[in-house]
């Protein structure tokens, strides 16, 4: 081992071999670098990379809030510096520092109906990393200091958002005062937990549609003093059952042939649905399922009191607040599929 050496220093070799003969030719070099005096051991201090998901939110009349996450590249930060302008392009001014594990600072003092530009940059012993993309903010106007509390937001509506992945909450602003808002939900009837939004309305990703969940939500409009007012009336949803069932198609320009499926139906994941046998068309019972993914299987004879055969079809994801039909094919027909539609 080497030892004695400068930190943050690099150093190259090379390896050669002797015996009584002499020595041998040399290896082809290599190098290393010492950490910095207060870098840990095994890994080289390097500067930390530039802060993401900068945020800037003004909270009234004279201040703004600035949120950050952690760079995803460098080294660790030690502490992070918030710079100012008063134009994106301007000269930046630290204004203030926080702990390298803490990812917010207000700014105070400010004039009212201000705009101001942000930059995050982190810092670590090695030095300052790059600054992060600038974002802004404008400060409330100073009338809106004094205001009343406004309004309770009215009409709050509740349905399924674009993607079925989780909730659309809107309501109807009240008619003066509302700078922005708050919603609150509470899950299965615990605690509310808060949510902010400058628009009337709120995409809630974070729910899970499980059978039983229940999830309730009101409205606060907030002003620029931020001063709630009083809150919306509630609106609640409660995960419900998946409803499906199986369907025969008629036998005129239908797959199905002329003397019908005498016994069929799909299996999800180990739930039997069985289709009407005998020749005509018709829907078995609905019956209900938690919402999820199954294997989906399709199960035919082709007469009575032939034996069943099962063919896998892959996996489907039922999901709630659907209803599903599943159209049964006969056994001479051996589909590779089985057709579905959802309401």
């Amino acid at each position: 081992m080497n030892t004695g050496l400068s930190a943050s220093t690099y150093y190259y070799y090379k390896v050669e071999a002797q015996n009584s003969e002499g020595k041998g030719e040399q290896s082809l070099w290599t190098f290393a670098v010492t950490n910095s005096a207060s870098g840990g051991s095994g890994e080289v201090a390097t500067k930390p990379g530039r802060p993401t998901g900068v945020t800037a939110t003004a909270q009234n009349s004279s201040s703004i809030k600035i949120t950050w996450s952690a760079p995803t590249s460098g080294g660790t930060p030690t502490r992070y510096n918030i710079l100012r302008s008063s134009s994106s392009s301007g000269s930046y001014t630290e204004i203030g520092n926080v702990s390298g594990t803490t990812y917010s600072y207000t700014d105070t003092g400010l004039s009212a109906s201000t705009v101001c530009y942000y930059r995050v940059q982190a810092q670590n012993s090695e030095g300052k990393g790059e600054d992060s993309l600038y974002v802004s903010a404008t400060t409330s106007s100073a009338s809106g200091g004094s205001s009343s509390p406004p309004g309770a937001p009215t009409s709050p509506k509740i349905s399924l958002n674009s993607g079925e992945t989780g909730f659309l909450v809107t309501w109807t602003a009240p008619s003066t005062g509302a700078y922005s808002y708050n919603v609150y939900r509470s899950t299965s009837g615990g605690s509310p937990t808060k949510t902010s939004t400058y628009v009337n309305s709120f995409n809630d990703t974070s729910v899970t549609l499980t059978y039983g969940n229940s999830y309730s939500y009101y409205i606060k409009a907030v002003n620029s003093s931020n001063t709630e007012g009083s809150a919306s009336a509630t609106v609640s949803v409660t995960i419900p059952k998946v409803k499906v069932r199986a369907y025969k198609p008629a036998s005129s320009g239908e797959v199905i042939s002329a003397s019908g499926i005498f016994r069929g139906g799909i299996i999800i994941g180990s739930t039997t649905i069985e289709a009407p046998s005998g020749s005509a068309s018709g829907y078995s019972s609905y019956i209900e399922l938690n919402p999820g993914s199954y294997k989906l299987q399709y199960g035919y004879s082709a007469s009575v009191g032939s034996s069943i055969t099962y063919k896998e079809l892959g996996n489907i994801t039922l999901k709630p607040f659907h209803t599903y039909d599943f159209s049964v094919y006969n056994g001479s027909t051996k589909a590779d599929t089985v057709n579905f539609v959802y309401n």
